[in-house]
């Protein structure tokens, strides 16, 4: 099994092209991890399209894979794979990323459900875990609304050969490639007792458990492990495969989780 991290990014650089992805491959070796590759991806469909399919690939990524329930109870024709499809080829003031169009893309579903208030609605995952909606864009720090656009309009490309977790629960047996919502800030608090991304350098903590193989070369990955977005990447990669090994996460869901979508815990 594969297993990837993924930290979301909805900036652009110039001429509407977005900054690359910072990723993270974790390696197991005797429920160890033994090694990690650090890497940027350009376009994330396009790196999707061309992973190992004959292996499972387990991809962690920080966005935000669901819309909540309640915008379902009147309308269930159009579900998060027609949204994401419609992020493909969408664009705004002939731009296609970037704030103002993530933005706009989200207006349009905001008007499709005829949300008015300022009080966005917010799936369970959310309200457990204390994140934001999708929906709120201010203060900029808190919006991974950009970010999932980026994410969404990315991943169209390969919409019908991937899973996402655990919308597709009916096609559990037919995993190779499965997407999962991860908030690498909780992962900070579950998996190393930090309370903040800023409270000791990861590397630090890495050494300290039992879950890093001894052979696990530090000098090698320091200079990304002082890269925050590439530490979110890790954190994704180690805190998602962790909560995979630990239960089957097929299992015991809401059944609300099955439209809305969950937050990998």
């Amino acid at each position: 099994m594969n297993y990837f991290g993924i930290d979301q990014t909805g900036a652009i650089l110039n001429k509407d092209k977005p900054k690359p992805l910072k990723a993270c491959e974790v390696i197991y070796k005797d429920n160890q991890i033994f090694d990690v590759n650090f890497f940027n991806i350009e376009h994330l469909g396009h790196w999707v399209s061309n992973l190992n399919y004959n292996q499972i690939n387990h991809i962690f990524i920080d966005c935000v894979l669901g819309l909540p329930f309640d915008l379902y109870k009147n309308d269930t024709s159009l579900q998060i794979r027609d949204w994401i499809n419609k992020a493909k080829n969408y664009s705004h003031e002939n731009k296609t990323y970037g704030m103002s169009v993530a933005e706009s893309f989200f207006n349009e579903i905001k008007k499709y459900y005829n949300i008015k208030s300022k009080n966005h609605p917010k799936r369970l995952t959310e309200i457990k875990l204390s994140s934001n909606s999708v929906f709120t864009t201010r203060p900029f720090q808190k919006n991974i609304q950009t970010g999932t656009y980026r994410i969404w309009k990315e991943l169209a490309y390969v919409l019908d050969s991937i899973l996402i977790w655990p919308l597709d629960y009916y096609l559990e047996n037919e995993l190779k490639t499965i997407i999962y919502e991860v908030y690498p800030s909780h992962f900070y608090k579950k998996v190393f007792s930090l309370q903040n991304r800023s409270d000791q350098p990861l590397r630090k903590v890495l050494k300290n458990i039992q879950l890093v193989n001894k052979k696990f070369d530090y000098d090698k990955n320091l200079k990304f492990l002082n890269d925050q977005d590439f530490c979110d990447a890790l954190m994704a990669a180690i805190g998602g495969s962790i909560s995979i090994k630990e239960k089957n996460v097929w299992k015991s869901l809401n059944p609300n989780t099955f439209f809305e979508g969950d937050i990998l815990d």
